[in-house]
């Protein structure tokens, strides 16, 4: 009897245990995504920085654009400071939800 309540207890841990592990392995996963996502939409930014730059030597070229590219660097600041908000807050939003999913299955497993 003894070791049946052994054998009971063991499998009971090594279900625990193996939930754990899908957990953890799904917010790895989740967290690689995420990683490469913020990776992508920087080498956006810096396509886009890139572009910007381009265009703004052509410019200075051309002439006198002082009025111009102070209003293009204002639009350019604001767009990337608004692209970068939505980064952080999207990559928020993704640990917050695996913090959410995590806290879940802990009070499932528990």
């Amino acid at each position: 009897y003894t070791i049946k309540l052994g054998n009971a207890l063991m499998e009971c841990i090594n279900d625990d245990v193996a939930q754990v592990w899908k957990s953890q392995s799904l917010i790895e996963q989740r967290t690689k995504e995420l990683i490469v996502e913020g990776k992508r939409f920087n080498r956006q930014i810096e396509n886009w920085v890139g572009t910007y730059n381009e265009f703004n030597d052509v410019f200075k070229e051309v002439g006198d654009v002082e009025n111009w590219l102070s209003k293009i660097e204002g639009d350019m600041s604001t767009v990337s400071e608004s692209l970068t908000r939505i980064s952080r807050q999207t990559a928020d939003r993704q640990i917050r939800r695996i913090d959410r999913e995590r806290e879940k299955l802990r009070l499932e497993n528990n």
